[in-house]
């Protein structure tokens, strides 16, 4: 039995099914008019919390045992790691199981779609919160009929031509040019963009990470709290007002310079949606209100 082959076909079935609960759930939630940061929190715990409990996986030992094995699959392999594991290594941990021990009418097969299941899951959990910029645009500019949970290939998701076509739609004041005046004479330039270190920001968002640095969690000098305040401004602060283009390889030379701080992992707290970015999003709108 190809057991590679049953694997792939089931991912790609879950994912698209998990792709369009998600974009239906969304859609509905907006029609209620509900704020897109609360929506996408709930799509979030569930499949980080409730997802877990419904799944035979999860609830026995040797079961899970065989998942961890499948989770190690690419630095056992270096080509065809899922068909290799689940023809070899795995295969042969569960034959170990004694049918008493296992599921009612469970077997080899139900044991892979349901791996396949949780990867889909897991996947689309990733990329909720690596796109969320995107789906942000999806959710408040209604456009549902082009919405997906995809990442394409290397790019950055700035340039993904989706991302580059909503964003040009939504906010088509940051692609104007203005007139500026220059020693008598007027000349076309962007309103928003200077250079910090190298990389595209404003002055609004340089303004704004310094009053982060002094006011989100003061007292705290750990790598983490800088990571928080990165993901932020890239990914969450108001992009009509803070440009934040900054690389990882560039913050993490501005934070050993300015703080004296390294960061060795570029992983953000794991309540960052629950507990930092409301915390983040209160000083934004201090820091707004403060600047008048």
């Amino acid at each position: 039995m190809n057991y590679g082959k049953i694997y792939e076909e089931q991912y790609s079935k879950y994912y698209a099914k998990i792709e369009f609960l998600i974009k239906k759930f969304l859609k509905n939630r907006r029609s209620q008019k509900r704020v897109f940061e609360n929506s996408i929190n709930e799509v979030t715990h569930y499949l980080s919390a409730n997802f877990k409990n419904k799944h035979n996986l999860y609830n026995n030992n040797d079961l899970e045992n065989s998942n961890r094995i499948f989770n190690n699959r690419y630095s056992i392999y270096f080509a065809d790691a899922t068909a290799e594991i689940l023809e070899n290594e795995i295969k042969s941990e569960f034959d170990k199981i004694k049918i008493a021990e296992l599921p009612a009418n469970y077997n080899y097969e139900k044991f892979i779609k349901e791996i396949a299941l949780i990867e889909a899951a897991k996947e689309i959990s990733r990329l909720l919160s690596v796109n969320l910029r995107l789906l942000k645009m999806f959710y408040e500019g209604n456009k549902f009929e082009e919405f997906e949970i995809r990442e394409q290939g290397n790019l950055s998701l700035e340039d993904y031509p989706i991302f580059k076509k909503l964003h040009r739609e939504l906010y088509p004041e940051y692609y104007a040019p203005k007139l500026e005046k220059e020693e008598g004479e007027f000349s076309i330039a962007r309103a928003t963009e200077n250079n910090y270190l190298g990389q595209p920001t404003n002055d609004a968002a340089n303004e704004l990470f310094e009053y982060f640095i002094q006011y989100y969690r003061p007292e705290d000098k750990s790598s983490i709290k800088f990571i928080n305040i990165l993901h932020y401004l890239k990914n969450d602060a108001n992009k009509d007002l803070y440009i934040f283009k900054v690389k990882q390889a560039e913050f993490k030379k501005i934070i050993q310079a300015k703080i004296g701080i390294e960061i060795k992992k570029f992983a953000k707290s794991e309540r960052y949606f629950e507990a930092e970015k409301p915390i983040l999003n209160s000083l934004e709108r201090s820091f707004k209100k403060d600047k008048g």
